[in-house]
């Protein structure tokens, strides 16, 4: 008899601390999942409330904004909540005057260690799966062997980061405002008969971008810039 009241109080002893264990497990996975949502939900209450500062162009040709979809990273002290853009039938993203490049477009917004935010247009430029990229890059990891193009604009459309990738090596890093790059990209409609209209200007790196060109194919080419060194957002001559 008193082995099996021994035999009793350890089971009860081991399922009391089992469930312990359990109750807490559960408690701290719930105060994880409120903090996560919290980035999230911090980043729309900021955009909601900031739109003097969220006055991009791409949102003007952008579908509703589904915030159910954004995701978040976080490393050294840093959040990045990214929010995907999903962009109107017809219409696309030209890269220096080519038509066919293919975009991931997002917002994203850094909070860092003060919780201070600051907002940018993302835009993923490849010539790789864009459905297959799209859920394993994000603004804090590349994937590997992956090949193009990750830039980050203002709401003046001002370009502040631009990175080119080949097979998952970084070839240019660069932040504003020493972006020489010669890069060009403006937003287009596209028809059932292959043409396009540009319905945005260009916005350009600068540096060398007083002397370049950008070809004239499709609805007319572009100059790369004015000489300032900085940010050009210049029309193009075939342009309505």
């Amino acid at each position: 008899m008193k082995n099996k009241v021994i035999k009793t109080s350890v089971f009860l002893g081991v399922f009391l601390v089992g469930l312990l264990l359990l109750l807490t497990r559960c408690q701290k996975n719930n105060v994880n999942r409120r903090a996560n949502e919290n980035y999230i939900e911090k980043a729309k209450t900021w955009f909601d409330a900031n739109p003097q500062l969220n006055k991009f162009v791409i949102l003007k040709f952008t579908g509703e904004l589904n915030w159910k979809n954004a995701f978040y990273h976080s490393r050294h002290g840093q959040t990045v909540v990214e929010l995907p853009l999903k962009l109107k039938k017809g219409i696309a993203i030209s890269n220096n005057d080519t038509a066919a490049t293919k975009t991931i477009n997002r917002l994203v917004f850094l909070i860092n260690n003060k919780q201070q935010i600051s907002s940018y247009h993302e835009m993923i430029a490849t010539n790789e799966d864009i459905n297959k990229l799209s859920k394993k890059i994000n603004y804090l990891s590349i994937p590997e062997n992956f090949t193009g193009l990750v830039i980050l604009t203002n709401q003046k459309r001002v370009l502040k980061q631009y990175r080119q990738y080949k097979n998952g090596n970084i070839n240019h890093f660069k932040n504003a405002p020493s972006i020489y790059s010669s890069f060009c990209w403006r937003i287009i409609e596209n028809f059932s008969d292959g043409s396009y209209r540009p319905i945005t200007e260009w916005s350009c790196s600068g540096g060398s971008g007083s002397n370049g060109h950008f070809g004239g194919g499709g609805a007319g080419g572009g100059s790369g810039g004015n000489g300032n060194g900085d940010i050009t957002a210049k029309p193009c001559p075939g342009d309505p």
